[in-house]
């Protein structure tokens, strides 16, 4: 797919635990190809997406009762742009190398494979860490394709999740450096045993409950760490997936259509499951759910303004587990 954004690649080496460079170009390389379009169905969809992000922004900050988002910086990427985008931001939070050069190196290409395999994954994410909303135009094109929805009410559901989050982190600006230091804290307690991950894969294969969470394994701070970061992800992702469907099919027509066609998109095929656990997007869709079910009780019993306590600050955050139990969070936070 032509004529779609490609992220610049930074001023400085991408450099960390992993080398971020490797892992950009083993990435770009193995990122899946994009599905067939034309160079005006390409410029539509660029344009599309582009009206989507902007008419997404009062609207979501209307329904989470959020201020608006003063920075409304948005890219279009391609898979391997947003493969680059990806490495330029986790080069940037992970930091200085933490073993020797070909350790980083392999780490690197074993993450750009992965990398390449989510390419084809991401609809949008936003990174509050380069304050920009990102949208991957070939995988939304696909998904609208294989939902058989309309292309404009989609793009503007997939806008407003991504502008959800954008609300998020402006609202609580302690929140990037939040998420920052539980990242960090839960990589230096994570020494991964080969052994176990691929006792893990071989799990999955066969249809086994397992998980790339497994390979924490039993180590107590760890799993401290795995918690707080859980969390707050739980909750994050779960406030977005409520406040895209709060807005009606008023807004987005056909909406309930278009959300039952993506959880089917969700489950996905055997092979689907398993590049799922692969990639940890299980625990990533138990995030959206139990999240979404915190948020929905909450607004149940406080309102959207009584939610909206939890930016206040980090202790205001839920716990894990208050996610699973969401009358604790409101009676401590109330």
């Amino acid at each position: 797919m032509s004529g779609v954004g490609r992220a610049k690649p930074a001023e400085r080496g991408l450099r960390g635990p992993i080398d971020w460079d490797v892992a950009a170009r083993v990435g770009a390389r193995t990122a899946p190809r994009p599905p067939k379009a034309t160079r005006a169905e390409v410029s539509a969809l660029e344009a599309g997406l582009a009206d989507a992000a902007e008419r997404a922004r009062s609207i979501a900050a209307e329904t989470a009762q959020l201020p608006l988002a003063p920075d409304s910086t948005t890219i279009v990427l391609d898979r391997p742009g947003w493969v680059r985008a990806s490495c330029e931001s986790f080069g940037g939070l992970f930091g200085q190398p933490g073993g020797g050069r070909g350790r980083a190196v392999a780490a690197g290409a074993e993450t750009g494979a992965l990398l390449g395999l989510l390419a084809g994954r991401v609809l949008g994410q936003f990174d509050p860490w380069a304050q920009r909303l990102v949208l991957v135009a070939p995988n939304v094109l696909m998904a609208q394709r294989k939902m058989e929805v309309p292309a404009d009410p989609f793009h503007l559901w997939v806008c407003l999740h991504e502008e959800t989050h954008r609300l998020q982190f402006n609202a609580a600006p302690w929140l990037t450096e939040h998420i920052t230091v539980a990242a960090r804290e839960l990589l230096e307690h994570v020494e991964p045993d080969w052994a176990v991950m691929m006792r893990t894969i071989g799990s999955m294969i066969r249809g086994e409950k397992a998980s790339t969470a497994d390979v924490i394994g039993s180590n107590p701070r760890a799993a401290a760490s795995m918690d707080r970061v859980t969390a707050v992800m739980s909750l994050l992702e779960g406030h977005a997936d409520v406040m895209m469907d709060r807005v009606g099919p008023g807004v987005v027509p056909g909406l309930g259509r278009i959300r039952r066609r993506f959880e089917a998109r969700r489950r996905g095929t055997l092979r689907d499951r398993v590049i799922g656990r692969l990639l940890g997007l299980d625990v990533k869709l138990a995030q959206y759910r139990d999240g979404a079910r915190f948020c929905r009780d909450v607004i149940a019993e406080v309102g959207v303004e009584g939610l909206n306590r939890v930016w206040a600050g980090p202790d205001a955050l839920p716990t894990r587990t208050e996610i699973a139990a969401p009358d604790q969070w409101i009676e401590r936070n109330t």
